[in-house]
């Protein structure tokens, strides 16, 4: 893959977690990847993908109906070094929880976060 490239995958209802790690598996220079809509994605997706592109910079998950705070809390860890922009908006199962890690984590660069239509994030 070149290097800087990005990649959009969105609402491929049929992309699944072994399609991502495939995706992963030759993008040690990906800078961004819009996987929105992509309902097949779970935890372990994000995981492969953090460990596949540490130069990610920005990462859509728009409307990702499969994706639980859990398995993004979980890859988090990884995709902190370099990411800028986060999209989480309309996954539902997302919530506080995932904002306390986003605090812990201090994610350095940071810049852009879409919670929009994350139905169990409060004003807490």
């Amino acid at each position: 893959m070149c290097a800087g490239c990005g990649v959009v995958a969105q609402a491929c209802a049929l992309l699944d977690d072994d399609g991502v790690a495939a995706l992963a598996g030759v993008g040690r220079t990906l800078l961004s990847a819009d996987l929105s809509g992509c309902r097949a994605l779970r935890g372990r997706t994000l995981r492969a993908l953090a460990r596949g592109c540490p130069a990610l910079r920005e990462l859509r998950l728009e409307d990702c109906a499969g994706l639980r705070e859990e398995g993004l809390a979980r890859a988090l860890p990884a995709l902190a070094p370099a990411l800028a922009a986060l999209h989480v908006g309309g996954c539902r199962a997302l919530g506080d929880g995932l904002c306390a890690r986003l605090h812990a984590l201090r994610l350095p660069l940071l810049r852009e976060l879409s919670l929009r239509g994350c139905e169990r994030l409060t004003t807490r």
